[in-house]
Order: C-alpha cells, then sequence, then structure tokens
C-alpha cells in the first residue's frame, strides 16, 4: 500500500505564476542551482520491527529515500529429500562443477523449514534444479524462490518519533519514496518490517535531499 498524505514539511506540489508588462526589463543573475546532498543509511531490520534515520534539510526542495541494498538477495524453499547441511558464507552453484549457470553466497539456512537464503547472485536461480554448496556439498532441488520484500517511508521528525507522511509498504532493491519539502525542518527515513520477511534483512538507502 502506497500512502500519499502529505503533512508538516512536505507538500504535493508547489506553483507560482506571476505576470507583469515593462518596456525596460532588467535582467536578474542567475541563482546557482541548489547542490543536492546525499546520507547514506545502513541496518539490519528485526522481525516486527523497524529503523528510523533522522536528517535534516536547509531549505524548500525534494527528498528522496531509495533502497540501494537489500540481503539477501533472495529466499528459496527447497524440495524434501535434499542432502547435506549448507554453510552460513558458503558458495552454491547451479549447473556443473566446472562451468555453473547460477551462483550465490548462503546468506541463513534453516534445515528444517527447507529455507536458503543467498545473496550476491549471479545468473537466475532455477526451479527444480539442484544447488548444491561447494563446501559441504548439501544438495537441494529448488521449489520456489521469493526476494525480500519492506517498507521504506518518508516523515517528519519530533525528536523522538518520525511521524510518516510518505510510505511504500511493498518496497524491494531500487524502491524509493520521494515528495517536496516546503522548507527547513527535521525528516526521517524509516525502515519497517511488513511481515514478509523469511530472514531478518540487511539493508542500505541513500536520502537526496536539498
Amino acid at each position: 500500500m502506497r500512502r500519499s498524505r502529505f503533512a508538516g514539511v512536505f507538500v504535493l506540489a508547489v506553483s507560482a505564476a506571476a505576470g507583469a508588462c515593462s518596456k525596460n526589463p532588467t535582467a536578474l543573475p542567475t541563482p546557482p542551482s541548489p547542490t543536492d546532498t546525499t546520507e547514506t543509511f545502513s541496518g539490519t531490520l528485526n522481525f516486527g520491527g523497524g529503523l528510523t534515520f533522522p536528517f535534516t534539510v536547509t531549505r524548500a526542495g525534494t527528498a528522496t529515500a531509495t533502497i540501494t541494498a537489500l540481503h539477501p538477495d533472495a529466499t528459496i524453499t527447497l524440495n524434501v529429500d535434499g542432502t547435506g547441511n549448507f554453510v552460513i558464507g558458503e558458495k552454491v552453484y547451479q549447473g556443473a562443477s566446472d562451468a555453473p549457470t547460477t551462483t550465490a553466497f548462503v546468506y541463513a539456512w534453516d534445515p528444517t523449514t527447507r529455507l536458503l537464503s543467498v545473496r550476491d547472485i549471479t545468473g537466475t536461480i532455477v526451479l527444480d534444479a539442484p544447488i548444491v554448496g561447494v563446501d559441504s556439498q548439501a544438495q537441494w532441488v529448488a521449489a520456489s524462490a521469493e526476494a525480500p520484500i519492506v517498507g521504506i517511508a518518508l516523515g517528519t521528525w519530533s525528536g523522538t518519533t518520525c511521524n510518516i507522511v510518505l510510505a511504500n509498504d511493498l518496497s524491494g532493491i531500487s524502491s524509493n519514496v520521494n515528495g517536496l519539502v516546503q522548507g527547513a525542518g527535521s525528516l526521517c527515513a524509516r525502515v519497517y518490517d511488513v511481515g514478509k520477511m523469511a530472514v531478518a534483512p540487511t539493508f542500505t538507502i541513500d536520502v537526496v535531499h536539498q
């Protein structure tokens, strides 16, 4: 769900128009373009939780929060009747060992639920094909794969609380929220669990503002 309420220092749009007639207009110097500021925040998101990152804007402009990294890249449900246990950090592959079609590294492994979370995927996870651990030699067949989904939001910062104004509750890598800011003030970005995480993910967001 994407909420589109604007409050506090956020505004939906700002526009102004003025007309005047003059036979002898005076040329005005062109003001310098505003310089964007980029702030980077990272963390690990716990189940049912969220992390808030306050920041300050010094003038009217825009604010955009973008997820630039989100790990694991995917959580794979494996079929029954696999063998062995994967090792955190080890390389896994699909295809031939000497010419794999897909590789990744183990982020988390739960043999009880048969959930394998991986990061740094090269290639594409192929369903109904074995995934093999290079070190452990564990071998299980992939049944389904899903990318992590979290929420990302922008709001006003009270000093203790992030009062959400804009939110995207179905966010993945490269998802963002953005809005116009009507003046200087204390704002905040927030990343939070929306009940679609298989494991606790790590993330990085970039907040660009003026």
